[in-house]
């Protein structure tokens, strides 16, 4: 080949060279720009997602508040640790603020399961797979057990030993499965456990390490416990969602492999343990960004390929989440207006009622029969007005999920004693044959009482509603085993031989505002949200309701709740407050009331039992009133809540901050139509001795006057 020919070809090749590099460059200035096109799209649907997932804009991150130092509540109050920190990192990635819910574990597992939170730090076992998603894992954490340094148990003695452990916890599955021979005690944190074995109740505790080295070195045990050499296991810990919020399982992932690129686990680790690492870092994704950067040139290339395809599929998912969540708007807009047509209807026939009698009324004044028959037909009226307004507010409370469980030692055998003590006129009126089997074996267990009562008044009173004259109603309660230590399950069975339900009406009993369309429902009077609270407080309550009815043949409701045994509880007998009327007389009382008509009212009851009453019309004008007056003129405050100028909470802290300590002390009652527990607290923490909802309720006034004027 001559010198030529040679040059020819080295050109040539430095030509395809060039060629080459140019094509790499254009393709990966295409990969890029695709990439970036592609990273706004999944941008815009994270935004999505994330809405939908946080429609307020908030999460809410309910976890163990006894778990120092990785999450607890200090003695000011404040929620700190470990995971109250990686929150903060979390909420930045998502873009989303984040509250937090501190409680005991087997709560917060509770709200999750109720969909009252978003997600919580745990590790996974069977049963939690059945209702939540996780996420990757944040970190590894090692499971010990301590004891007594006058002991020497090993992992082999632990069958027949007694073990502290939370309840909750993932260690109470792994010990059943792997040591089924231990005795397992319950309790609510590792202090309590630690306290049990430094009585000698327990022979060992296991917990997780952090939180057990943390109470051993803050109570100064460490001269007599020490923790096992050898862990119990080691496990990964992960953030646990309901299965509603999959869809934001990818983000939360993205956002904890985010904060582990930038070492802040480590920092908050730093920050709580010092130069110690307790916690163990989950290693299997940290060289995912070197393998990214060494492979770039490869994945953009091949991502110019399949760039096309991956837009088609996800312009087909968006799509179909488009047409998704137009359906929901559709079904949201119509039960909208559902909810708008029955309340209209169902608020119009009692205002109807009231109405028309009061015209009957005052053509009758002087016929006492009448008159007396019309005042009692709207009394009829107004009660179930004010029934099916309390309705509605509570479904809104419990659809907000603003409805929390107020659970103190309650006996059930009182409170159904109770229930039917207030049908025992109705069931005689109506001849109607009661029969009941109550088998109770704990005195006392932990309940909401008040939600208790309403779950079965409003089954006694359907039942009572639906059953004919003559027919039988039967109450069946008993306890059966329950798999949860310490815990009894009551099952209830409130059964009747009224009108029945169709199959049909069955599937849909427990929406709101449905009642069946048959000749003889439509002629009893009902709210339509009976059942359906109903069914929100027992699922509150992490228990279940069951149905069985047959037209003509009546109703069988079944309810089963699992409560916790309240053991060696000593409740005090309520004592009867005295009805002294005397101790009213003459003494004087300031209302503040803006509304003429309530104030009326008040004012004409409080006189008829010889109080005298003078009225502001705001919080501004009794404040002034009161400092107007010399000390002891007013015996006693009744103080609205909403009303111009200065509400009643301002008031009264007005009033709490005065330096004449004979008047900054005077009781203050609110009588206030805020009606709901979180009301009454607001009254308490404002400074107010005692909270009356509106309507008022006479026996009640009287009985809270009655309670505070006696100690004057």
């Amino acid at each position: 080949m001559d010198s030529g020919s040679g040059e020819n070809a080295k050109k040539e090749s430095e030509y395809i060279k060039v060629a080459v590099a140019l094509v790499l460059v254009v393709l990966v200035v295409l990969g890029l720009v695709c990439y970036q096109d592609w990273e706004k799209e999944q941008y815009a649907y994270r935004v999505q997602v994330m809405h939908e997932c946080a429609p307020k804009g908030e999460l809410v991150f309910a976890d163990d508040n006894g778990a120092p130092p990785i999450s607890f509540v200090d003695h000011d109050g404040v929620y700190k640790g470990i995971m109250k920190d990686y929150m903060n990192e979390m909420a930045i990635e998502l873009g989303v603020d984040i509250v937090e819910k501190p409680c005991d574990f087997d709560d917060a597992l509770l709200a999750l399961r109720n969909n009252q939170s978003d997600f919580c730090s745990m590790m996974i076992n069977d049963e939690r797979k059945e209702y939540l998603v996780f996420s990757d894992p944040i970190y590894t954490l090692r499971s010990v057990l301590v004891q007594k340094k006058s002991t020497n148990y090993q992992l082999k003695d632990l069958n027949g030993l007694r073990v502290a452990t939370q309840q909750g916890d993932f260690a109470n599955d792994y010990m059943k499965k792997h040591y089924p021979g231990a005795k397992l005690v319950y309790v609510s944190n590792i202090r309590e456990a630690l306290g049990l074995l430094t009585l000698g109740n327990v022979d060992m505790v296991v917990g997780d390490e952090p939180v057990i080295s943390y109470y051993i070195e803050q109570s100064g045990l460490n001269e007599s416990m020490y923790i096992l050499g050898k862990a119990l296991y080691e496990g990964q810990v992960c953030l646990g969602m309901p299965r509603e919020k999959a869809a934001m399982v990818p983000y939360v992932n993205q956002a904890i492999a985010n904060i582990k690129v930038k070492g802040q686990l480590q920092k908050i680790q730093q920050k709580w343990f010092g130069l110690s690492t307790p916690l163990m870092e989950d290693k299997s994704k940290e060289h995912a960004m070197e393998g990214f950067v060494m492979a770039g040139m490869v994945i953009l290339v091949l991502f110019v390929l399949i760039h096309m395809y991956s837009l088609q599929k996800q312009v087909k998912l968006r799509t179909k989440d488009l047409e998704k969540a137009l359906e929901l708007a559709k079904k949201a807009d119509q039960a909208k207006t559902v909810f708008l047509f029955n309340m209209s209807h169902d608020i119009r026939t009692p205002m109807n009622a009231i109405l028309g009698y009061t015209d009957l009324l005052k053509d009758n004044l002087g016929n006492v029969e009448k008159s007396a028959d019309y005042l009692a037909k709207i009394k009829e009226s107004g009660d179930f007005l004010l029934t099916l307004i309390n309705n509605v507010l509570e479904m809104a409370r419990i659809e907000s999920g603003h409805m929390t469980l107020d659970e103190v030692p309650c006996s059930l055998a009182d409170i159904f004693a109770s229930i039917g003590n207030i049908y025992a006129e109705m069931f005689r009126g109506k001849k109607i044959k009661v029969a009941k089997n109550l088998q109770f074996h704990s005195k006392y267990v932990y309940c909401d009482k008040l939600k208790i009562t309403e779950i079965f008044v409003n089954l006694v009173s359907n039942a009572l509603k639906y059953t004919p004259e003559g027919g039988t109603i039967s109450v069946d309660v008993e306890e059966i085993p329950c798999d949860r230590e310490g815990y009894t399950t009551i099952r209830a069975v409130i059964a009747d031989t009224g009108i029945g339900m169709s199959e049909e009406f069955q599937q849909v009993l427990f929406e709101v505002f449905t009642r069946e369309r048959n000749s003889a429902g439509n002629r009893i009077e009902g709210t339509g949200l009976g059942m359906p609270i109903v069914k929100k407080l027992v699922t509150l309550m992490g228990g279940t309701i069951e149905v069985k009815s047959k037209l003509g043949e009546g109703s069988a409701f079944t309810i089963t709740i699992s409560h916790r045994i309240a053991e060696d509880v000593v409740m005090e007998d309520k004592k009867e407050t005295s009805q002294d009327l005397k101790v009213l007389q003459g003494r004087r009382i300031l209302l503040a009331e803006d509304n003429d008509l309530n104030a009326e009212i008040a004012m004409e009851i409080l006189k008829k039992y010889g109080l005298q009453v003078e009225r502001a019309e705001d919080g501004a004008i009794c404040v002034e009133m009161l400092k107007q007056h010399e000390d002891e003129y007013y015996d006693l405050i009744l103080m609205d809540v909403q009303m111009p100028n200065m509400d009643g909470y301002t008031a009264c802290r007005t009033i709490r901050e005065l330096k004449d300590t004979a008047k900054s002390s005077i009781p203050v009652i609110a009588m206030t139509a805020n009606a709901f527990a979180e009301d009454r607290e607001n009254a308490l923490a404002a400074g107010m001795n005692e909270h009356i909802a509106k309507p008022l309720d006479v026996e009640k006034i009287l009985e809270i006057l009655i309670k505070f004027l006696e100690k004057q």
